[in-house]
């Protein structure tokens, strides 16, 4: 299992593990509003401009050569801020430290760049994950409407300290 730079190539793979990965955690969000989404923001376009961008980085862990999770890591120098924009593991792989470990290398990765705060924004109803960045030391502290397809959420915004 390794972790590596996202290259053009593992496109179809990443789309396909964001499809899978968002039916598991936002079943609250009707299947034509994910897809709808995907196709609208996961563009094969906007994918190589995230990856020709030098302020984001975008990773993926492979075992033999199947992506089974995808973290998109964001500078905001306009505002000064560190994003954790995207993580995303397969759901049959969640449950053996591969979310864990990508975030501690998040972590690394901000303070190497001089940022003493990450943040990220998890959907309200996204109780897992919610609780799982609490437990890891993250604060809440507003609130934002989310919109995937026609479905409208809340997103709660949030960082922890570094």
């Amino acid at each position: 299992m390794k972790l590596r730079n996202c290259k053009v190539t593992d496109y179809g793979q990443v789309v396909e593990l964001l499809r899978l990965s968002w039916a598991d955690a936002y079943g609250f969000i009707p299947q034509k509003d994910r897809e709808s989404f995907l196709k609208t923001y996961y563009t094969k376009e906007r994918f190589e401009q995230f990856l020709e961008n030098e302020l984001i980085e975008c990773l993926v862990f492979e075992i033999k050569k199947k992506i089974i999770a995808w973290m998109r890591l964001e500078e905001i120098p306009s505002y000064g801020e560190f994003h954790l924009s995207s993580i995303y593991v397969l759901p049959n792989s969640k449950g053996n430290g591969l979310g864990t470990r990508m975030i501690k290398y998040a972590f690394e990765v901000a303070k190497r760049k001089s940022y003493n705060k990450i943040w990220l924004g998890v959907m309200e109803q996204n109780l897992p994950a919610l609780e799982w960045y609490k437990k890891l030391g993250f604060v809440f502290v507003r609130k934002e409407p989310f919109k995937m397809g026609e479905t409208e959420v809340i997103h709660l915004i949030g960082y922890k300290k570094l």
